[in-house]
């Protein structure tokens, strides 16, 4: 393993005089957390993305708040991310965790984090990438379409046509391996459809395949891994 995606740190309720103090006293707490984190990945040599709460989400956390516009994301990015800004200077920063799961409705907001994201990296003469991860094929409804395949397609589609060559790579979540009373161990229906799916359209527009792999089972059904073979079949299925 040389990359870890934060989780929990960097989490905080600090509130300011309006939203946009809020948001940079919250960052401060994701910082000072960060720091921590990327002093041992400097010394591991384990690159690390950081999740600072308010950047996490940000396409869809504060819209009530203002936090709706292209000319507002530039605001509290630029700011996030500027030459103060002590963790991005790390040698162990490898981006910062953008969102998780969004859907098809949310996507063009995640295009305005994304382009400040970059842009203010660029000023603080820093290099990191936002991560961001899709849904799979098997969640419904992903927002402004039918359910379906069609309307998966329609979702990679828009990823790939808006946000693909900015980030390099495609992210998913498939987590194919179930189990039940009655039908024992089985894989979702649609998971070589996804996987599938996914891989020709890297080839088509040039960018990276990435996914994640099911290790432990939980209480939705899905089975904890029974050998190598499970996490061998899940790997070179994907790496393929």
């Amino acid at each position: 393993f040389n990359k870890i995606i934060a989780l929990y740190e960097g989490a905080s309720y600090a509130s300011g005089a309006d939203i946009y103090e809020s948001i940079a006293a919250r960052s401060e707490k994701a910082q000072k957390d960060a720091l921590t984190a990327l002093s041992l990945c400097e010394k591991y040599h384990v690159s690390y993305y950081v999740r600072d709460w308010s950047f996490y989400g940000l396409y869809k956390n504060f819209l009530d708040q203002g936090i709706d516009d292209e000319a507002a994301f530039q605001k509290v990015i630029s700011r996030m991310f500027d030459s103060s800004n002590s963790y991005i200077h790390s040698s162990a920063y490898a981006g910062n965790f953008g969102g998780d799961e969004p859907k098809l409705e949310e996507m063009d907001r995640i295009v305005w984090q994304v382009d400040a994201y970059q842009e203010a990296l660029k000023k603080a003469g820093v290099t990191g990438e936002v991560m961001v991860n899709l849904l799979p094929a098997y969640v419904a409804p992903i927002g402004l379409s039918k359910s379906g395949d069609r309307s998966y397609r329609e979702y990679l589609q828009y990823y790939f046509d808006h946000l693909a060559k900015k980030l390099g790579y495609v992210s998913y979540d498939y987590y194919p391996f179930l189990t039940d009373q009655f039908d024992g161990s089985f894989l979702r229906e649609t998971y070589l459809y996804n996987l599938e799916l996914a891989a020709s359209m890297c080839r088509d527009y040039g960018v990276e395949l990435r996914a994640f792999l099911q290790d432990c089972g939980d209480f939705t059904g899905l089975r904890t891994m029974c050998g190598v073979s499970d996490i061998r079949f899940h790997f070179l299925v994907t790496k393929d």
